[in-house]
């Protein structure tokens, strides 16, 4: 067993950070702030998280195989044979750097400014141009390559559309890729989804109320 290791530290909206340390339960308790979560990442590589993160409602850090990991979490390599943790070698620290770069980040949103919001199927523009009139905001949903999710958030899609949002505030989407849409799934764990037109509507109103006094 070694005594000090080399793995990576991924901080909640922080840029990723080699680190050495040893790998006793209390070691790697503190860095992912809790019970110690192992699964496999990569072949010889582990992810280690908070077990309990999810229910304890830590932020979303990083988007990883199609689920979200929350809280800080350590990627480390595997030691099999002494069922222990190993250092990561210098490919794997930057192959992984780069994935999990400043461009991986995932910004939690505030409470006060989720955005409540509704799927639907696809509306035409006539539909959409009522709802805008009404206050609300549309967006045409993506769906991935495969067909078997939804991948994207934009304001315009030709090919791939499956649906429509529908919000009660703006979505932010810059004009060029790749910051014209939003990733569907990081959206939806991030904001509040609503089953009907009303409820969209009934936000409005008291923002419009308060506005007012």
């Amino acid at each position: 067993m070694e005594n000090k290791i080399k793995a990576i530290l991924v901080k909640i909206e922080k840029e990723p950070e080699v680190i050495e340390m040893n790998t006793e339960l209390e070691t790697l308790q503190h860095y992912v702030g809790g019970y110690v979560q192992c699964y496999n990442f990569d072949k010889g590589v582990s992810i280690l998280c908070d077990e309990e993160g999810k229910i304890k409602g830590l932020p979303m850090n990083r988007k990883v195989n199609n689920d979200f990991i929350v809280g800080d979490f350590l990627i480390v390599a595997d030691d099999i044979e002494n069922e222990d943790f190993t250092s990561l070698t210098s490919e794997q620290i930057d192959k992984y750097m780069k994935q999990f770069d400043k461009d991986s980040i995932i910004v939690n949103v505030k409470d006060e400014d989720k955005i409540k919001f509704l799927v639907s199927g696809i509306k035409s523009n006539e539909e959409k141009q009522k709802l805008e009139e009404l206050g609300l905001y549309c967006y045409d949903l993506r769906d991935s390559d495969d067909g078997r999710d939804i991948a994207s958030i934009e304001k315009r899609v030709v090919v791939n559309r499956i649906g429509t949002m529908i919000t009660d505030k703006e979505i932010k989407l810059g004009d060029k890729y790749p910051n014209d849409f939003v990733d569907y799934n990081t959206f939806v764990e991030q904001n509040i989804q609503v089953d009907t037109i009303k409820e969209l509507l009934e936000k409005n109103k008291d923002k419009t109320n308060e506005r007012g006094r």
